[in-house]
């Protein structure tokens, strides 16, 4: 699928494998154009292994925990991903309820964030939907995966712009903006869209919805001062894919 989509769309592809064995596809994903890669911490015996070998092909790190699984077992990892992904729902099947633990999971790492002067994205998974997603980027999430509260026969569209209507609510004076204008994200269903930027004239019809809060440092995330890393652009925890980089430099 990553194979089929990355000739016609330049947006960047988001993939999580729930799998047991994650470091026997970091090659095969990244070849087939792969632009995040996030595992699950509970499968990694060498977690922090997996996500530079993730970097080394070329792709952003990112890792996953769920719901039984503390935050604080991210800790070490936390400088070196592009996002940490939330599940709020066990993993296994859709149109599961949203497990309001997560919100607290979702606050914690938005304060450790802050607190460590990192820049990662925080992305949830998992029963966020219109009665939700206000709970979900209150708390401090960046990234929003919906599936079920998005793809109906005939309401798509109508879903996806309510949704994001629903989550685009800003506190007074903080500017907001993505990194990138939209990301498909890709699991195990087939189905993906594109994402829309927060106060951009994109499509609408979203299956990510992204989104910066700003911080108190007054930088959002693709702002600033850029280093490198390994053989990729970064600004604190604010990767760039290569072919974006290149856009970049042309523009």
């Amino acid at each position: 699928m990553v194979k089929a989509l990355r000739p016609i769309t330049k947006l960047p592809l988001d993939c999580h494998l729930m799998v047991e064995n994650p470091d026997a596809f970091i090659q095969d994903f990244a070849e087939a154009g792969a632009d995040m890669m996030s595992v699950h911490q509970e499968v990694c015996r060498h977690l922090h292994r997996t996500l530079q070998q993730i970097v080394h092909h070329g792709m952003l790190p990112g890792v996953v925990i769920n719901p039984a699984t503390p935050v604080e077992t991210l800790i070490e990892v936390l400088p070196m991903v592009h996002h940490v992904l939330v599940m709020s729902v066990n993993p296994g099947f859709g149109g599961q309820s949203f497990l309001p633990l997560a919100l607290d999971k979702i606050a914690l790492l938005a304060e450790l964030r802050e607190e460590m002067g990192l820049n990662f994205r925080i992305e949830v998974d998992g029963g966020v939907a219109h009665d939700t997603v206000a709970q979900v980027v209150e708390a401090g999430a960046d990234m929003l995966v919906a599936g079920s509260a998005i793809f109906s026969p005939g309401k798509t569209e109508q879903n996806a712009q309510e949704f994001l209507k629903t989550g685009a609510g800003n506190p007074p004076g903080i500017s907001c903006r993505t990194s990138w204008p939209g990301t498909i994200r890709i699991k195990t269903s087939p189905c993906a869209q594109r994402a829309r930027q927060m106060g951009s004239r994109a499509d609408e019809q979203a299956f990510l919805f992204s989104k910066c809060k700003g911080r108190s440092s007054g930088r959002c995330c693709d702002s600033g001062s850029y280093g490198l890393f390994g053989k990729r652009e970064v600004a604190g925890n604010g990767f760039i894919p290569d072919h974006h980089r290149r856009q970049r430099a042309a523009a």
